[in-house]
């Protein structure tokens, strides 16, 4: 009887190695059968790419018979044209976000409030108002002077 169950316990034992084995060679056999119908399909594919005929293609125009260059005039015309949009909105939009103000009116609109005095700013080439600047001067003390212009402290 124990003779019985060990010629068992080893026929088991063999029929599961066997049918490890089995499952490996099944799942490499429908790996390998997967590959041949993707390789089968793409023969086919190109076999019928190859089989086109050129028959069933046709000229809808036929191509110019002079040679075509770029037309160089309506090119530059066309970019300086483009150019100058483009240049007329970057002066617009600087224009539009420009917080500058311009004129004493401005300055009184924005401030919601009266100016009570105004420095003049004065160029290299314009003569000193000698008389102003005193008394600009007279009324504050004055930092440094640079270019005829009065900067205060």
């Amino acid at each position: 009887m124990t003779a019985d169950l060990s010629t068992s316990n080893s026929e088991l034992l063999d029929l599961k190695n066997r049918s490890i084995a089995f499952n490996i060679l099944k799942r490499e056999w429908e790996n390998y059968k997967n590959l041949y119908q993707g390789l089968l399909e793409k023969v086919k594919r190109a076999s019928l790419a190859a089989n086109l005929e050129m028959d069933q293609l046709s000229l809808s125009e036929p191509a110019p018979s002079g040679k075509s260059f770029p037309n160089i005039p309506k090119n530059v015309v066309v970019a300086m044209s483009c150019g100058g949009l483009v240049g007329l909105a970057l002066v617009f939009i600087m224009a539009l976000h420009d917080r500058k103000f311009r004129s004493i009116k401005e300055v009184e609109d924005h401030a919601q409030l009266p100016v009570l005095s105004v420095i003049p700013l004065l160029t290299e080439g314009a003569k000193r108002d000698e008389v102003g600047c005193k008394r600009i001067l007279s009324l504050m003390a004055l930092k440094q002077k640079r270019l005829g212009r009065c900067e205060l402290v």
